[in-house]
């Protein structure tokens, strides 16, 4: 980013949202429009109350198509999909499918997390293991091919989103062949900018949501995946055929607390939860690193944001932290700690000069950025890694 952009750039003054980041514009007073709109006060559980009624409808219908299971819970091993787990079965007593697709970049104790928990709650559990070399190839196309749009529309996200697309289109392809009526997802409100149930106008929606990350996967893989579950032709299916999708179930009676302690009553304990303590994901340093490098912005600004403005507390290293500055100050060590590796690119890394350089970043956490060293050896020669 060149100086005369950073002087333009607006910081929002109670949260840590930019006038770089597309979309959002910081007014006279300092405040970004999300800040403003949280001031003003919202109907926000007039709203949720409306939803749980609509959703609840549809967990009527779906009971009454005695298909094979209601519900498939997009399942990943963390206390939001795995409190909708529980929530589905014993609240709404509908038969939910637990179902993970395993990409190469989820941590064994994320994978291990999966198996356990499902188990305690009963449910059955499919994991679809994604094909390592195709995957890892089509991050590499996407990022090399792609990568210039996210920067010219500052695309956060941008790496964890062509995942997602995997994720999400092997999940309706799974739906769709076992004739389940509704998919669910439990991801934490903070991920989502607003719940969503979409029961009318799906096909267009779908269209217009996996347009973008399709084209990536379709331009790379268009011979070798012509027919199989990584494809996705909506215009091949109808509203009526495709199925609902509900998310994020958070807007449905929900906290932490009322979450962790719901699941231990059925014997899942806190400690196997991810709830925040390390990172499930293998290249989400690597993610932060190049979207720092990208549009100087940490990739999950927006979710930081979110958190800030609620009051909510968030764990970095030891510590767990609300105040902004705090945040902050974390951030920018997060952030140099990363840049310093990136450069030196040795894996013999001298801890304790390393703690002392930027003390609040943890030997654990130390030890989860130095994976970053496997995504920039495998992705040296990628076009992408070049530019940025």
């Amino acid at each position: 980013m060149d100086k005369k952009k950073r002087q333009k750039r607006k910081y929002c003054a109670e949260c840590f949202l930019n006038s770089d980041i597309f979309g959002v514009n910081i007014n006279n007073n300092g405040l970004c429009q999300e800040c403003v709109a949280s001031k003003k006060g919202s109907k926000l559980q007039e709203r949720y109350k409306s939803l749980v009624l609509k959703a609840e409808k549809r967990f009527s219908i779906a009971k009454k198509k005695n298909s094979i299971y209601d519900v498939l819970v997009m399942f990943s091993g963390g206390k939001d999909s795995a409190y909708l787990l529980h929530l589905l079965k014993n609240k709404y007593q509908l038969n939910p499918l637990a179902f993970c697709v395993s990409v190469p970049f989820l941590s064994c104790k994320q994978l291990s997390n999966i198996t356990e928990i499902s188990r305690k709650l009963k449910v059955d559990l499919i994991k679809f293991v994604v094909e390592q070399e195709m995957y890892l190839e089509y991050i590499k196309f996407g990022l090399s091919n792609f990568g210039k749009q996210s920067k010219e529309n500052n695309l956060n996200y941008f790496g964890c989103s062509l995942c997602r697309y995997i994720i999400n289109i092997v999940s309706y392809n799974f739906a769709l062949r076992l004739g389940i009526p509704i998919i669910a997802a439990g991801i934490d409100k903070n991920q989502s900018t607003g719940p969503v149930i979409d029961i009318d106008n799906k096909r267009n929606k779908l269209k217009k949501k996996y347009e973008f990350f399709g084209r990536a996967f379709n331009k790379r893989f268009r011979r070798e995946h012509n027919k199989d579950i990584y494809r996705f032709n909506v215009d091949a299916f109808t509203d009526d055929q495709l199925p609902d999708l509900i998310y994020p179930f958070t807007f449905f009676e929900y906290s932490d607390d009322l979450a962790f302690n719901s699941l231990s009553e059925v014997g899942i304990k806190k400690n196997i939860l991810n709830s925040g303590k390390g990172k499930c994901c293998t290249m989400a340093y690597y993610f932060i690193y190049l979207s720092y490098k990208i549009n100087n912005n940490h990739s999950h600004i927006k979710i930081l944001s979110r958190k800030i403005r609620k009051g909510q507390k968030m764990r970095f290293g030891r510590a767990v932290m609300r105040d902004k500055k705090e945040i902050e100050e974390y951030l920018n060590h997060e952030k140099a700690a990363l840049f310093y590796l990136a450069s030196n690119q040795r894996k013999d890394i001298n801890y304790e000069k390393f703690n002392k350089m930027f003390p609040m970043i943890t030997k654990k956490d130390c030890k989860e950025m130095v994976d970053i060293y496997n995504y920039l050896g495998y992705f040296k020669d990628a076009k992408f890694q070049k530019d940025f």
